[in-house]
């Protein structure tokens, strides 16, 4: 009930002008790093994982982080329904890293983990109680895609982890032509919430959605991350991905990058 509180000082002080809303942004991220491999904060994981942390455990905690963010996003879009919104104009959803979509979509959309999710986690996976699974299922309006970047690997076998943890539940995902299986729900709205730190990077992710958008997907729109160099995560302000560079040394005077006029270009054609 604290984020739906939260979120309800959101929706009063910005509603007049915000239009589309994202409840969580990478909840996977902080779930994974924050509880799993203890590298981001609160810093909680297993003895034995990389964090080497002296409180945590990565087999439970991630599932009930991410559990629990769920049961907050359905809070907080159940009160914006019911007291908030105002027709079609006004969005909401749970923002999520596209390649890791069923532990999160699943629920938003079936009410439930997905099968092999339950299968392998088994008793360590925290359950929807039937009140939760009404409120989280279709607790969205449209489907947001965090685009990064693509990792390549060869063909291996699976090892055996001597630890069960968050991650070596993970096992391997494999995206078809343009993430063929977001096709399944073509009905769905679909934003782009994409990483432009560089023209190269953001032409290819654009060229993408282009694509997509030809096949018969509904995109509405394209989010470039970020307006401005901003403070990120564990990096500080050692790292700049704002298409808007923040000289923070003069007075956070601001000076639009290459990719801020490329943006432009594709916004305006």
């Amino acid at each position: 009930n604290d984020f739906r509180d939260y979120a309800e000082i959101c929706f009063k002080e910005f509603g007049d002008r915000v239009k589309h809303w994202i409840t969580l942004n990478e909840p996977w991220t902080y779930c994974r790093s924050g509880y799993s491999t203890g590298t981001f904060a609160p810093g909680r994981c297993s003895p034995w994982a990389e964090g080497k942390c002296t409180e945590g455990d990565s087999a439970r905690e991630p599932y009930l982080c991410a559990h629990y963010q769920l049961l907050s996003h359905a809070a907080a879009v159940k009160l914006y329904r019911r007291k908030y919104q105002d027709g079609l104009l006004h969005k909401i959803l749970i923002e999520d890293l596209c390649e890791l979509w069923c532990r999160f979509m699943d629920p938003l959309t079936q009410g439930d983990y997905p099968f092999t999710m339950r299968a392998i986690v088994g008793h360590r996976l925290p359950k929807f109680n039937a009140e939760q699974s009404k409120m989280v299922q279709g607790s969205f309006d449209f489907i947001g895609l965090n685009y990064y970047t693509t990792y390549f690997a060869d063909s291996i076998s699976l090892l055996k982890r001597l630890n069960a943890s968050y991650d070596s539940d993970s096992h391997t995902l494999q995206s078809g032509k343009q993430a063929h299986d977001l096709f399944v729900v073509s009905d769905e709205q679909i934003l782009v919430i994409s990483y432009a730190c560089a023209v190269n990077k953001t032409e290819a992710s654009s060229g993408g959605v282009v694509c997509i958008g030809r096949e018969g997907v509904d995109v509405r729109g394209y989010f470039a991350w970020s307006l401005l160099d901003n403070f990120e995560w564990t990096n500080g302000y050692t790292v700049r991905f704002g298409i808007v560079y923040v000289d923070y040394r003069n007075g956070l005077k601001r000076y639009p990058k290459t990719s801020a006029h490329w943006f432009r270009e594709v916004l305006n054609n």
